[in-house]
């Protein structure tokens, strides 16, 4: 692959040479003097071998040659502003940095490809190598050039560097590997969470998939009806004009449910394709569920211009593979609590516990309350008392009657209790071993 300082800079790959180059020149401020002359051991060596490997995808010997222009400069500049050395003599005692990594990025781009994970040993060894090679380049320079170190001492101080080049060795092997789990972790948390949204999305379609067959089992009904009506029409003996025009009417209401049926199974076999098979045999912690359910709640109460205080509190942390089930019943329960909220700072709090051989799930809010007399009728299709403002129209009334479904699938009760002004409190029982995942 070939590389160039013009293309370099036009993406993302300069930045992160950038950042090893500057990263490595603070962290180099942490040192030693090991002579009693300016030639340092430091931590930024360190560093920048973990960010190289950790940023495979950088050129090393092209981040070689910028560390080695921005760490002399880095600490020439320091020298001048705090210690107030002239420039020659900051110069002269720094510019032999360059040649450290200059000569490191020479060798170890050679042995880019290895990884550390492969042979831990030999890593150790080859990064020992390199760094006491590069060290001794460096050493040969003030020695030779600057004149810093006498000649006598350069034999005494090899072994003193070698020791220094194979323990960074197997700190940069510590280091990478738990830069590694780290990254791991937090990309097995963003993956998760990637998962859960598309579970979101995939329940939800497959919710009005639901209700989209029962509205076909009614067009059905209806189709059949209107059938009926045209036979009854078409029996009679009588021909009078109104009774010819109501047959006609009839058929044609017929035809009409006919093309809506048709239409609807068009779309219900679209959405079935375009759904995939979600694999829910994995079993997940419910705290990780609750913990995605209060980011997916906050964000939802921000949408609608609403300061919620969102409180999760567990009692018991278990593994489960319902949350297919568990997931939109719950959060179609919380984002209620949400829209039912009308002050300026609602307060709602779900809480996790256990009673016997049920698992509770309790979500409360500090909303306006259910009136009594809708109490009873709450559960059922089509009911509702939400509705845009904007436009008027009220809400499907399908959520809480799709909740009370997802419950009894688990074999669960739910109940609730509301008082107005005052708020409203949902209680979902679900027997434990429907539940946990052993």
């Amino acid at each position: 692959m070939c590389f160039s300082f013009t293309n370099i800079r036009e993406s993302r790959i300069f930045q992160k040479m950038l950042l090893i180059a500057f990263t490595t020149a603070f962290l180099g401020q942490i040192y030693i003097f090991p002579f009693g002359t300016s030639f340092r051991v430091g931590m930024g060596v360190i560093v920048f071998v973990v960010l190289l490997l950790y940023f495979s995808e950088v050129n090393i010997f092209f981040t070689a040659l910028l560390t080695s222009v921005i760490v002399p400069i880095f600490r020439i500049l320091l020298d001048i502003a705090f210690n107030q050395l002239p420039w020659t003599e900051a110069f002269s005692h720094h510019f032999p940095t360059s040649i450290y990594y200059i000569a490191f990025g020479s060798i170890f781009r050679r042995f880019h490809s290895t990884n550390p994970s492969d042979n831990l040993l030999y890593f150790v060894v080859y990064l020992g190598i390199i760094d006491t090679l590069s060290n001794c380049a460096e050493l040969l320079v003030r020695t030779l050039v600057t004149k810093e170190i006498p000649l006598q001492f350069f034999d005494d101080a090899i072994p003193f560097i070698a020791a220094v080049g194979f323990s960074r060795g197997l700190i940069i092997l510590l280091l990478y590997w738990l830069l590694q789990k780290y990254t791991s972790m937090i990309l097995e948390k963003i993956e998760k969470e990637r998962y859960l949204r598309f579970l979101v999305l995939s329940l939800n379609l497959k919710n009005e998939l639901y209700f989209l067959v029962r509205a076909a089992d009614k067009i059905e009904k209806v189709m059949r009806k209107s059938y009926e009506v045209y036979s009854l029409l078409s029996s009679e003996k009588e021909t009078e004009q109104i009774k010819e025009e109501l047959k006609n009417k009839a058929l044609e209401l017929a035809v009409d449910m006919h093309e809506i049926k048709k239409d609807y199974f068009q779309v219900k076999g679209r959405i079935e394709k375009l759904l995939p098979d979600v694999d829910v045999t994995e079993a997940i912690e419910i705290r990780e569920i609750m913990e995605f359910l209060k980011k997916l709640s906050l964000e939802y109460a921000e949408s609608l211009n609403k300061t919620v205080n969102i409180r999760f509190e567990s009692k018991l942390n278990f593994k489960t593979d319902k949350y297919a089930y568990l997931f939109p019943l719950l959060n179609e329960l919380i984002q209620n609590a949400i829209e039912a909220i009308d002050k300026e700072i609602g307060v709602i709090e779900v809480e996790l516990s256990q009673d016997g051989e049920d698992v509770i799930f309790k979500v409360k809010d500090n909303g306006e309350g259910i009136k009594p007399k809708n109490l009873e009728t709450i559960f059922e299709p089509g009911f509702s008392t939400k509705f845009d403002k904007n436009t008027g129209k009220m809400s499907s009334g399908l959520g809480l009657c799709q909740v009370k479904r997802l419950v009894e699938i688990l074999k669960g009760e739910i109940s609730l209790h509301s008082e107005l002004a005052k708020g409203t409190v949902f209680t979902v029982k679900i027997p434990k071993e429907m539940l946990i995942k052993k």
